[in-house]
C-alpha cells in the first residue's frame, strides 16, 4: 500500500473516530408499536356517516411491544387519557392525542387522512410524533391507524414508528463513501 493511500485511509479513520467518540449523548428512538381501544361517540350523531369529529369517551391499552413494553406500558393496566379527534381534515394538530401512564408516552397528531367513512365504520390514518418523559428517549416520528365501528361504538388505534436517519449517521455514511471512493482512486494510480 502506497503512502498516499495510507494517508487517505488514516484521515478517514481519524474522522470516523472523531464522530464516534465525540462524547455527545445520543438519544434512543421510541421503537415498537402500541394498540389502544375504547369507546367514542360520533359528532354530530347518531352514526359515523355524518360525523365530522369523534368524542373519545374512554381508552385503554390493548397491546404494547418494543420500548413501550420495556418501560412498563401494560395492556389493561396502564392508564390512558385520549383527547377527542376534532376534525378529519388537515391541517390538524392535537397535542397530545393520547397520553399513557401520566405522560410516560404521548402522541402528537400532525396529519390525518379520511380513508373511508360510512354509517357503520370510519377508517382514519396519518402521522405524528411519539414523545416520552423517560430520560434518554428521543421524540420519534410515527404513523397511526384509527378504526371505529358504529355497532359497538368501539375504536382501535395503533401506532408504529418510522425512523428517520439522524444527520450524524448520514455524515458517517458520506465519509465512508468518500473513503471508499478515495481508496479506489488511489489504487488506480498505482
Amino acid at each position: 500500500m502506497n503512502n498516499s493511500r495510507k494517508t487517505a485511509l488514516g484521515i478517514s479513520g481519524a474522522l470516523l473516530g472523531l464522530f464516534l467518540f465525540s462524547g455527545q449523548a445520543q438519544a434512543v428512538p421510541i421503537t415498537g408499536s402500541l394498540g389502544l381501544g375504547g369507546s367514542y361517540a360520533p359528532l354530530p350523531g347518531p352514526d359515523l356517516g355524518t360525523a365530522t369529529s369523534l368524542d373519545i369517551i374512554s381508552a385503554f391499552v390493548i397491546d404494547a411491544d418494543g420500548v413501550f413494553a420495556a418501560n412498563g406500558v401494560t395492556p389493561g393496566v396502564s392508564p390512558v387519557i385520549h383527547n377527542d379527534i376534532t376534525t378529519f381534515v388537515n391541517p390538524i394538530s392535537i397535542t397530545p392525542l393520547w397520553s399513557i401512564s401520566g405522560g410516560a408516552f404521548e402522541f402528537d397528531l400532525t396529519s390525518i387522512n379520511l380513508d373511508s367513512q360510512n354509517a357503520l365504520q370510519i377508517n382514519l390514518s396519518g402521522s405524528g410524533t411519539v414523545r416520552s418523559n423517560i430520560a434518554g428517549l428521543d421524540d420519534t416520528a410515527g404513523s397511526w391507524v384509527f378504526t371505529a365501528n358504529n355497532a359497538g361504538t368501539s375504536f382501535t388505534f395503533s401506532s408504529s414508528n418510522t425512523q428517520i436517519p439522524e444527520p450524524s449517521m448520514l455524515a458517517l455514511l458520506g465519509l465512508g463513501l468518500l473513503g471508499f471512493a478515495g481508496s479506489r482512486r488511489f489504487s488506480k494510480k498505482v
